[in-house]
């Protein structure tokens, strides 16, 4: 189902939903008794109502495009059956000239400018992102951010725009989800020409200590095109690892594990992971920590092909095992047969203890304010 609009009724104690489907219709419900059915010509992802001079109450429809659609709905619905045809004998030249007319027609409209936006797969605007391979050497972080043993790193990552075509008004935005900030979060260019693309430096670090549930950062550049009409790219990352974690001593004991089989010989962990390699790195063991945060250990059988993390903090575990698994299907990329299972029981327990805590941490929230 897409958005829906809540709509008083004019009746007492009722009330009136307009609800939009992918398959491009738009129901109107009086409570949960559906009272009219329309089809439209774009999948709408947003309905209102709207007041426009004399004309009240008219349904406004906005589809994915951004193309806007007014519509209105009938006195009655239409109860005509369609009658039975009769049966005639069809005569070829009829058809042959009726539908070579039609095609005549079809080619006239054709040379006909479209009213409406064409939107193209090759985009005007298109955003390069460089990043290095190293942490900065001096941390860009800004003063007043959380303490940890070592200096809290950041990488510096350089933003390409590239037009094909002048393009207007290009607002950049970086999308991040805390703990990850950035040091500038947009920009404003006036214009960007084919000749000499834009760049900006933009510079990731963690500003609070707890836990980042995704290392993903989205990227926007809202822009006009040479009409003046509006367009959006828009361009995902994947921030590197060691930014959030460092390497340390693997701890024995745990209260939480995770344990992935795997169909593949055992991976020595120094090669999954060369850029966390520790002092006392020996391939079947590792420690991570969270800068500011729990650690957790990974250990590699040597008789099995199975791995385990470990970590006294539950939730603490998903980056490290999302991890792990694309580190292992990377590097088994040339079978096409490899695969990651868990044979154990859900933590469906740890898992709901994680929810309440995140609920109580809500309720306290909203009681301060």
């Amino acid at each position: 189902m897409n958005e829906q609009e809540l709509v008083f009724s004019v009746s007492e104690g009722t009330v009136n939903y307009l609800v939009g489907t992918h398959t491009n219709s738009m129901m109107v419900y009086q409570d949960t008794l559906l009272k009219w059915s329309a089809q439209l010509q774009h999948t709408p992802v947003q309905l209102k109502l709207g007041n426009f001079s004399d004309l009240k109450s008219v349904i406004v429809s906005l589809d994915e495009a951004g193309h806007l659609q007014c519509s209105y709905l009938g006195t009655d619905p239409s109860m005509m059956v369609t009658p039975t045809t009769q049966v005639r004998e069809i005569n070829y030249d009829e058809q042959d000239t009726e539908m070579k007319e039609l095609q005549r027609k079809i080619k006239q409209q054709q040379h006909v400018t479209n009213v409406m936006p064409n939107i193209s797969s090759d985009e005007d605007l298109q955003i390069i992102i460089h990043i290095p391979s190293d942490l900065d050497p001096i941390s860009q972080t800004s003063a007043g951010e959380f303490k940890d043993e070592e200096s809290i790193p950041s990488i510096t990552i350089k933003i390409q725009l590239k037009a094909k075509i002048t393009v207007q008004n290009v607002k950049v935005k970086v999308h991040v989800d805390l703990p990850i900030a950035v040091n500038n979060s947009s920009f404003f260019i006036p214009s960007i020409d084919s000749r000499s693309p834009h760049e900006v430096l933009v510079s990731f670090f963690m500003r609070n200590n707890f836990l980042p549930a995704s290392l993903t950062t989205q990227i926007t550049a809202d822009y006009q095109n040479v009409s003046g009409a509006p367009r959006v790219a828009q361009a995902k990352i994947q921030l590197p690892l060691k930014l959030v974690i460092k390497p340390c001593i693997p701890v024995k004991m745990a209260v939480h594990k995770v344990t992935i089989d795997t169909n593949k010989p055992p991976v020595n962990l120094n090669d999954l992971f060369p850029d966390l390699l520790g002092e006392n790195a020996n391939g079947q063991a590792l420690g991570f920590q969270f800068y500011g945060g729990p650690v957790i250990t990974a250990l590699a059988s040597k008789t099995s092909q199975k791995y385990r993390l470990q970590c006294d903090v539950f939730e603490a575990l998903w980056l490290l095992t999302n991890e792990l698994i694309n580190r292992l299907t990377s590097y088994n990329k040339g079978s096409g047969d490899f695969m990651c299972s868990f044979g154990g029981s859900l933590p469906m327990h740890e898992y709901f203890d994680v929810i309440d805590k995140h609920f109580e941490v809500h309720v306290v929230s909203w009681l301060v304010r």
